[in-house]
């Protein structure tokens, strides 16, 4: 069945599969059909309806079972790497050794780095070492020589490599790495141009052992560049210079960090009070002109108020055809999408389209709806990019139509009024100027309207835990928990398009997050982006309550609160 094992045994592996097979043979040949990466098992293929090969079967009872059913080396090989990936547990000292000779034997055979450090063996002995389990190995004459093997090692990044992954180095390695970092950061000495201070900046090495001195004369090169430059390439260096500040945070030891607070402190400061407004001096707008009949207008805003679905619909692609529809063009204008570019932004400057997946539930719920769309219509893309590049897209259309609908929206004090009757909560008289105050005291509305929703759903709208004690559940997390009950059971948002609408533009900072950056002071303050906010509000409001009204004149059996 399985001759001989590789450093790299779980690496997606497809072992031709015999006639007459027992369901043990079956189920030990998948666990070579995965991959180990951030010490978690990777299956050949995910999606909501489960994974290739089905990880989920793979629970300790079964584990055990096996080991018994085979009672072979290799096997336990197999089975105690997944039992430790999968629940931390330690695998044998066999087994540990197992993965020493076979890294150690690859190594020795000249392959290449990259192969080394992307095996599975590699990977699970840096998360056994991190976890302090090879001491059981410390006086296993092979182990010995695998260390003395891998510490021969004389160029920096392997090194580094191996010692942030939790392998031991020697002495002698130390020293290299020591000398690498520092004629490193004193590369600044060199930096004669804003281009070569971008470079510098970008190196994410230079951070981990820059002294403070040279970190001030990295300041010193800062200044003088930026002050006599004002074209566009300012805005991506105080980014770098930020990112290279937060990430010296991090990564060095040496370092005053309270200069380090300081400098970005100052920086921030500086860019809010001058540099901002120079640099927006060097943008060119790129306008558009179409004339709307003022009955077409009234009609949409009619229309809207009836119905705000349909006014969310226009806002948030969220059916196959029109997730797929903005898919379609972009992969019909790539070069847009993979570009890196900057955000202006009073605050500070960001990157352009940035999404960021850790914590948002919802986003990765796009992320794998998209994945599976392009298996099945991916043949309509003229170009095939990255899933996170459609991500992207997305976002960025929710953004572009929800502006231009609240452009075109002409009954702001109707929608105000009819939010009015439908809260308890007593709301200022309408103004046509809008204040802050106007859109901050919405807020709350909001929450309630969104509590009282999802209680319909049976979703509990307070926090489940005894430390805090009855104290409501965030809005943001209370949409995130039904917009994921309903992707779970449709596989898809296109019936509700209106809590995305809320989700994205109200709470979601990978878009618009409209009632954090407002409640913090971040933006929405003033001019057309205090207006965006402010209507965008009164939408969400009217939406939750046009829901919460639909479900109870439809469904009769709701449980009554």
């Amino acid at each position: 069945m399985i001759q001989e094992l590789s450093y790299n045994a779980f690496s997606y592996q497809h072992i031709n599969e015999k006639d007459c097979q027992t369901w043990q043979e079956v189920f030990l040949l998948d666990m070579l059909r995965v991959s180990f990466e951030k010490k978690s098992i990777q299956p050949m293929f995910s999606g909501a309806s489960g994974s290739v090969p089905d990880i989920s079967m793979w629970n300790k009872e079964i584990l055990n079972v096996l080991k018994k059913y085979f009672n072979h080396v290799i096997a336990n090989f197999i089975l105690d790497s997944i039992a430790y990936m999968a629940f931390s547990i330690e695998p044998a000292k066999e087994v540990k050794m197992l993965h020493c000779n076979l890294l150690m034997k690859a190594i020795e055979s000249g392959e290449g780095s990259y192969k080394i450090f992307s095996s599975s063996s590699y990977r699970i002995l840096s998360y056994l070492h991190q976890d302090k389990l090879m001491r059981d190995c410390n006086k296993e004459k092979d182990y010995i020589k695998f260390l003395r093997i891998i510490q021969e090692w004389k160029e920096p990044s392997q090194i580094m490599n191996i010692k942030e992954d939790g392998y031991p180095i020697s002495k002698e390695q130390r020293t290299i790495v020591t000398e690498f970092l520092t004629n490193k950061f004193k590369e600044i000495d060199n930096v004669y141009t804003i281009n070569d201070l971008l470079g510098y900046l970008e190196d994410e090495i230079k951070t981990k052992q820059i002294s403070t001195e040279y970190l001030q004369r990295v300041s010193e090169k800062f200044k003088k560049y930026t002050e006599e430059n004002t074209s566009v390439i300012v805005s991506s260096v105080y980014y770098a210079y930020m990112i290279f500040l937060i990430k010296i945070t991090k990564n060095n030891q040496n370092v005053d960090k309270r200069y380090v607070q300081k400098e970005m402190i100052h920086i921030q400061k500086i860019w809010q009070e001058t540099i901002y407004e120079k640099q927006c001096k060097n943008m060119h707008v790129f306008s558009y002109e179409k004339e709307v009949k003022t009955e077409e207008l009234v009609k949409f805003s009619d229309l809207s108020l009836l119905n705000p679905i349909i006014f969310a619909k226009s806002c948030t692609p969220s059916s196959e055809k029109a997730v797929l529809n903005v898919m379609i063009h972009t992969s019909e204008h790539p070069l847009s999408h993979l570009f890196r570019g900057m955000t202006l932004s009073p605050i500070f400057p960001t990157e352009k389209d940035k999404i960021v997946y850790e914590r948002h539930d919802i986003d990765k719920m796009l992320l794998e709806y998209i994945n599976e769309l392009k298996c099945k219509k991916g043949y309509k893309l003229l170009n095939q990019l990255e899933s996170e590049v459609f991500v992207s897209s997305l976002h960025e259309r929710y953004k572009m139509n929800t502006e231009s609908a609240l452009s075109m929206f002409i009954k702001e004090e109707d929608l105000y009024n009819a939010v009015r009757a439908e809260t308890k909560i007593k709301l200022l008289p309408y103004f046509n100027t809008i204040s802050v105050a106007m859109v901050t005291q919405l807020f709350p509305v909001l929450e309630v309207k969104i509590r009282e929703l999802v209680t319909l759903f049976g979703i509990f709208p307070f926090k489940k835990n005894i430390d805090e004690f009855m104290q409501y559940n965030d809005p943001s997390s209370l949409l995130r928990e039904l917009l994921i009950m309903i992707f779970d059971e449709q596989h898809s948002f296109e019936n509700v398009p209106d809590l995305i609408f809320i989700y994205n533009i109200m709470y979601n900072g990978n878009s618009c997050n409209v009632r954090n950056e407002c409640i913090h002071g971040r933006d929405y303050l003033s001019g057309g982006r205090l207006r965006f906010a402010f209507r965008a509000t009164l939408f969400a409001i009217h939406m939750v309550e046009f829901r919460i009204n639909t479900i109870k004149e439809n469904i009769s059996d709701i449980m009554e609160i």
